[in-house]
């Protein structure tokens, strides 16, 4: 090899172990994938029972089983926190079932934001329990990610006739109970009690169309990969 090759060669190892690398450009942090151990469940959610007859009526918080009688109502509220999917489902005294949230089954594609107060029901008025007695139940369900055989299920439901309703609300029961008990093989639980705004009574002007918003307190979930809870409500 002759000497000018040499020289050059030497030249380019030089100037290469001389040169600063230049910063890469920062990257985003990964995102949380299930199974992770990291929190990818994060939300805020409410619900306040309406008894009594004064006007504006009693507001109680509710996080656990509960007796109302009939004719009270209650109002709930969904505040998502990391980019996880919340549902709330009813099933009444006749074993019907009914999704409170989100308003729609699109509603995740089109309308659905980051700390933004959604209120069950949605507009004006609240949720009025049965006027019969029995239990009634609400679920509450959140996961890192959509939960595709529960939301065809729902979809199937909303769209049946009359004499397949029973049997796939059956179907939806049996699915939320097949999610509870997978989700307790593994679990990290963090729920703290959160101030929302607002007071225990509807005190104030309230402008048509809308109406008093009775919650104050609610409960912040911090959660790996899904939560669930159930709430039983007797009424008499």
């Amino acid at each position: 090899m002759c000497f000018k090759t040499i020289a050059s060669l030497w030249i380019f190892l030089l100037s290469a172990w001389w040169v600063q690398p230049s910063e890469a450009p920062a990257r985003p942090p990964a995102a949380v994938s299930p199974g992770s151990g990291g929190v990818n469940v994060k939300f805020q959610w409410a619900c306040t029972g309406l008894v009594g007859n004064s006007k504006p009526r009693d507001g109680i918080v509710i996080t656990n089983d509960t007796t109302l009688k009939r004719g009270d109502e209650i109002e709930l509220m969904v505040v998502v926190q990391t980019n996880c999917f919340v549902y709330v489902l009813r099933q009444d005294t006749r074993k019907q079932v009914h999704l409170l949230f989100p308003y729609h089954l699109k509603q995740f594609e089109e309308d659905y934001r980051l700390n933004t107060k959604y209120y069950i029901p949605q507009g004006p008025g609240y949720l009025q329990l049965d006027q019969n007695a029995g239990l009634e139940s609400i679920f509450l369900l959140a996961s890192a990610q959509r939960l595709v055989p529960l939301e065809k299920l729902l979809q199937s439901h909303l769209s049946a006739d009359e004499t397949r309703k029973p049997e796939l609300a059956n179907s939806i029961i049996k699915e939320i109970g097949n999610l509870r008990v997978r989700s307790r093989l593994s679990r990290t639980l963090a729920e703290r009690p959160v101030r929302i705004g607002g007071g225990t009574r509807g005190d104030g002007e309230v402008k048509a169309g809308e109406r008093y918003h009775y919650l104050a307190v609610g409960t912040e979930i911090t959660e790996r990969d899904f939560y669930d809870k159930a709430i039983s409500i007797e009424i008499r």
